[in-house]
């Protein structure tokens, strides 16, 4: 596109691909400017297999990879569970305690308005 053309003779194409460059302009000066911090690593393009006859796997992992993680022995997953049953137990008890204790406080001042209603 010429300096000549003016907006509305671009067409909605060209738009598009004039936005498409600067995108592509802009992320290739940030990846350059990575590149210069050191913080891009240049990789080697791979080149495609020619067909299905050539793909392949490799092992990659070992057999102590693909086992699982290490479990919990039996006496430490039962002192966990019961710090845990400990926690949801005092979660409960607190909850029910401050609910109370809301309820109480709201009970003690309704019977104070009815006390001062009634002096006045």
């Amino acid at each position: 596109m010429g300096s000549n053309h003016s907006l509305e003779d671009v067409s909605v194409g060209e738009l598009r691909r004039l936005l498409i460059d600067k995108q592509r302009a802009l992320h290739q000066a940030r990846l350059e400017h990575y590149r210069r911090t050191g913080r891009v690593i240049i990789v080697e393009q791979q080149t495609s297999p020619s067909g299905l006859g050539d793909l392949r796997s490799d092992v990659l992992l070992e057999d102590s990879i693909l086992q699982s993680p290490r479990r919990m022995n039996r006496r430490a997953k039962v002192w966990l569970d019961r710090f845990l049953l400990l926690v949801e137990l005092g979660a409960v008890v607190g909850a029910r305690v401050f609910t109370g204790f809301a309820v109480g406080v709201g009970w003690a001042l309704q019977a104070a308005r009815r006390i001062m209603a009634n002096r006045g």
